[in-house]
């Protein structure tokens, strides 16, 4: 349950609070039992069972955002926190480090080229194969494979994506089959 301001919490029986700047609207947990709150303002707020909290911006040494705001997240098959912006793509590789004053670094493809520079990354989702299903608001959908190799991008011109707006990915765990929340539909 959350509140404005706040993530609510069980442990050991007991609800507890953690403050955060700005209201929460998305919710990662790493396997360190860290939460990675995405907050309405643009920013992360990453916390943990000890009472540890930092706030992650687009600065370098606030976390190093790609962008000016965070518009999406998930966690990879590696432990890897990815983190969408309104510029791109920031990886934390060691989500361990967070609290160590450890910031982010921009995703690039196999070339060394920035993973969707100057798009909004509107959806990040990670499937079995540790492959990258990366939506945007203008661009359909792009897809990445674990080494950064681009396996296809997808869009109204040349697959049956209802927008180049894409708003939610989720994968099926056991079929695998892909589902994309357009603002004219789901397919």
């Amino acid at each position: 349950t959350s509140s404005i301001g706040q993530v609510f919490r069980l442990q050991a029986g007991n609800w507890q609070s953690e403050e955060t700047a700005s209201s929460p609207v998305e919710i990662r947990i790493d396997e360190f039992g860290n939460k990675w709150v995405r907050q309405n303002n643009g920013g992360v707020v990453v916390f943990d069972n000890n009472g540890q909290k930092r706030t992650i911006f687009h600065s370098a040494g606030s976390g190093n955002l790609r962008g000016s705001r965070a518009t999406s997240m998930d966690i990879d098959l590696n432990g890897s926190v990815w983190i969408g912006t309104d510029d791109g793509i920031t990886e934390f590789f060691d989500p361990f480090s967070i609290f160590n004053g450890a910031d982010g670094t921009f995703v690039r493809d196999i070339d060394g080229n920035v993973v969707l520079k100057d798009a909004v990354v509107t959806a990040i989702t990670i499937d079995g194969g540790n492959r990258k299903w990366l939506g945007t608001r203008n661009n359909g959908v792009f897809l990445y494979d674990d080494g950064g190799e681009l396996l296809g991008n997808f869009n109204t011109e040349n697959s049956p994506l209802l927008s180049n707006e894409v708003l939610s990915i989720s994968i099926q765990p056991n079929t695998g089959e892909v589902f994309f929340a357009t603002p004219q539909g789901i397919i």
